[in-house]
């Protein structure tokens, strides 16, 4: 169970527990965005759709970074980007969202190498992602988002080595 005052994910949006009210028998964490003014959630503490979740320690943020090169590609229908996009970001797990933007980094340099068009829909879902996780990661590790996003350009670079 989480306490009030700790930083979470929920779906892998940045928000800190404020309070925990129970409302007709069901307890609720009431969740203070840290990304958007006025914006707070309530989500049931039982969490049964897993949409809340840790955030990541440093070392496990770091061990994610290591792991990116390994992890699996994923396939993405050209003719139905949004929607193969779509249902990996639905998932609200981290390592399915670096599986894609590994995917997505990969198509971004071979279009570029073959000095040919990123499709402007992968380039969005790219642009997201990367927002996403450097985001998530920066705050996780403690660190300047700069820098972090350099981490994880590194990484996504080794994944094409």
């Amino acid at each position: 169970m989480f306490q009030i005052g700790d930083i979470v994910l929920y779906r892998l949006l940045l928000a800190q527990i404020e309070h925990i009210e129970e409302r007709n028998g069901i307890k609720y964490y009431h969740l203070a965005s840290l990304e958007s003014e006025n914006c707070c959630y309530d989500v049931p503490v039982q969490n049964r759709l897993q949409h809340l979740r840790t955030l990541p320690s440093k070392e496990e943020a770091l061990a994610l970074l290591d792991l990116l090169p390994s992890l699996p590609t994923v396939s993405i229908t050209r003719n139905a980007v949004d929607r193969s996009c779509k249902n990996i970001l639905d998932q609200y797990d981290i390592k399915p969202w670096l599986s894609l933007l590994k995917t997505l980094f990969i198509d971004k340099t071979h279009a570029e190498t073959a000095r040919k068009k990123f499709a402007e829909s992968e380039k969005r879902y790219y642009r997201i992602i990367f927002a996403r996780m450097s985001i998530i990661l920066s705050v996780a590790m403690h660190g300047e988002r700069s820098i972090v996003e350099q981490q994880l350009l590194t990484s996504l670079e080794r994944s094409i080595r």
